[in-house]
């Protein structure tokens, strides 16, 4: 809110997403108001938390998390926007264990709003300008009562695809040099908070699963060390021993400051990307994913893998990772000109991950700005009242003219009239 607040000078602003009837309380007035209900386009976002694969429960409309999207539900029943923009992730297109994908669910609670008509769009960051592999699904609603169609929805993805344009920049070209002051303040807070490096994997990974020196009771799970025997199955399957450190310590390093599994984890990508290049990973351009587990750590040449609240994208060519800057910039932000003064690192995080990509959600903006006629365009054609025309302000009244420096000339007095003289009588002539 308080990134909103600063940067987008917003009219309104609501702290809660879920109190949004009728009155609500404004952060901005501090006080009460009425919840804007004519929009022309709500845009809004949901956690994506319930519906990730990243999630082993996946409890999607049944979680936690989806309350925000039963309240998106409510307003746009309550309001009735002209039009709306929603986003998530495209895990809801996916299924899992036999069931079906949330998106038909979520397609189903949309399309039940009266005279809204609902098309959804699967779409990848990576097409539009930015390289960054951030792959979401956006759904597009309009209110046929409200607004019209000048295309029907169907025929808009020919449309949304001619604006794809992949970039030739690279991820490392949206990263600052490494002595900037962002990045040194964030290694100077890393060098306050961890300066142990952290212990290292192998002993773990040539432990057995029941070690009997520490007794029957010892298992890896219980001890939050579960990702000990995932390692080591990949390293056997890579022919990596549990000794080898592929990734070497410099002194510029911030691999100090990983925890021993993530740690390990940077290992085990940079041994993918030497059986990709021949080469050693430094002198790559490859972009690692190390937050996640070895089944999802994304490694990419040259792109950046999908920007999250808590990623560490690992930049092998420079020894680090992304910091939140960097991260707002792959989102294709203006970063040199926001306010993100008293903004922690970690908020900065928060704040890219849970971004839209700006160019992605810019093209949808497009369309519905050029394919949706709003009542004010044409009324008549809508069969609805247009707005009431705004009353023209009365102009000011205008000063009186000031007098000239120079006066003009007077004209000469001229005589009065006088009247004609009257005529002389006429002498009679005497008779003969």
């Amino acid at each position: 809110r308080e990134f909103i607040a600063r940067n987008c000078m917003p009219t309104a602003l609501f702290c809660d997403l879920l109190a949004r009837d009728m009155m609500s309380h404004c952060l901005r007035a501090e006080m009460p108001r009425v919840v804007p209900s004519d929009l022309d386009i709500y845009v809004a976002g949901f956690p994506c938390k319930d519906f990730s694969m990243l999630n082993s429960n996946r409890p999607c409309l049944n979680g936690p998390h989806a309350t925000i999207f039963h309240g998106v539900v409510r307003y746009i029943t309550l309001h009735q926007p002209r039009t709306y923009v929603l986003e998530n992730v495209w895990g809801l297109t996916l299924s899992q264990r036999g069931q079906e994908a949330p998106i038909h669910e979520i397609m189903r609670r949309l399309r039940a709003i009266p005279d809204y008509q609902v098309r959804g769009w699967k779409v990848n960051t990576l097409d539009y300008y930015l390289p960054q592999n951030r792959k979401r699904v956006y759904i597009v609603g309009v209110n046929t009562r409200k607004a019209s169609l000048r295309r029907p929805l169907e025929t808009w993805s020919p449309l949304l695809r001619s604006l794809e344009k992949r970039t030739k920049a690279m991820a490392h070209d949206y990263l600052l040099d490494d002595e900037e002051p962002e990045v040194r303040a964030e290694y100077e807070r890393l060098l306050g908070k961890q300066p142990l490096a952290p212990a290292p994997a192998a002993p773990l990974l040539d432990r057995p699963d029941y070690d009997v020196a520490a007794g029957p009771a010892f298992k890896f799970r219980r001890y939050g060390l579960g990702w000990v025997k995932r390692h080591r199955l990949v390293r056997a399957q890579m022919g990596l021993r549990s000794n080898v450190q592929v990734v070497k310590d410099v002194e510029r390093s911030w691999a100090r400051f990983l925890s021993t599994r993530t740690r390990d984890l940077l290992d085990l990508s940079g041994a993918k990307v030497f059986r990709q290049t021949g080469g050693r990973p430094e002198d790559s351009d490859f972009v690692s994913e190390v937050s996640r587990g070895v089944g999802f750590a994304n490694c990419m040449d040259k792109v950046s893998p999908c920007v999250t609240p808590a990623c560490r994208l690992w930049i092998f060519n420079r020894w680090r990772w992304l910091i939140g800057k960097e991260k707002m910039a792959l989102q294709g932000f203006p970063v040199d000109s926001l306010d993100l003064g008293g903004l922690s690192e970690s908020e900065i995080n928060i704040l890219a991950g849970n971004a839209m990509s700006v160019p992605v959600v810019g093209a949808i903006l497009f369309l519905v700005l050029a394919l949706v006629r709003f009542p004010a365009e044409s009324a008549a054609t809508l069969g609805v009242p247009g707005p009431p025309p705004r009353p023209q302000p009365k102009p000011p009244p205008q000063p009186p003219p000031h007098p000239p420096v120079h006066p003009p000339p007077q004209p000469l007095p001229q005589p009065p009239l006088q009247p004609p003289p009257p005529p002389l009588p006429r002498k009679r002539r005497p008779a003969l």
